[in-house]
């Protein structure tokens, strides 16, 4: 699951700011966009073994219906309504109706819905490499798969670096995201999918 950006409850101020401010700030940038590309990796680390599975892909959001998630070994596009899951190991494609996951891709719902998902519990400054960051800490208000979750903001550009959770099953996956641009020109037509010639399509959305 992705898939791919905040709200602070009891806060103090912090460097002149306050939480809500920066989620605001931030929100603003991303929501005036007319699309959005993410180029990250991702790390899944699971508890119990210590194991680390990493992957590349971006993420392209278009308004709040239009997402294309790729990596090497899966893409997933969805209009809003329909959705396209391609996986080449399995050189299938499964067609449903799409039915938004509160983990699915993360960066979009910390846009869009993390005021209504979330509520944060600290809030600092650290240090990625040359980066000066914006901290958020936050739970969910209701349960899902995200039990705990970390947001690092650049405080002088105000978009996210990276998103760290922990899931039910105490397992953490970290995006780092290393670009994001604005405004690519990104049509509508772009969000749409065509299986590759040969895959066995499954369409399970009269099911």
């Amino acid at each position: 699951t992705v898939i791919c950006f905040l709200i602070f409850f009891g806060f103090t101020a912090v460097f002149g700011e306050d939480a809500d401010d920066i989620i605001s700030k931030v929100q603003k940038k991303y929501k005036s966009a007319e699309d959005i590309v993410i180029h990250f990796s991702r790390v899944f680390t699971w508890s119990l073994s210590g194991r680390t599975n990493t992957l590349k892909g971006k993420i392209y959001i278009k308004g709040e219906k239009f997402i294309k998630y790729e990596t090497d070994d899966q893409v997933f596009v969805t209009d809003g309504k329909d959705v396209w899951s391609y996986s080449s190991a399995t050189n299938q494609t499964i067609v449903d109706v799409y039915k938004p996951d509160e983990d699915e891709f993360l960066p979009r719902e910390l846009i869009f819905n993390f005021h209504k998902r979330y509520e944060s519990k600290y809030m600092k400054r650290e240090k990625i490499g040359d980066v000066n960051c914006y901290v958020i800490e936050a739970v969910p208000k209701t349960d899902n798969e995200i039990q705990f979750l970390k947001v690092w903001i650049d405080s002088k550009r105000l978009t996210t670096v990276k998103i760290e959770y922990t899931n039910i099953n105490d397992d953490v996956i970290t995006y780092n995201i290393f670009k994001i641009s604005f405004d690519n020109n990104l049509n509508k037509g772009f969000f749409s999918f065509k299986s590759p010639q040969g895959a066995e399509i499954i369409d399970l959305r009269n099911q």
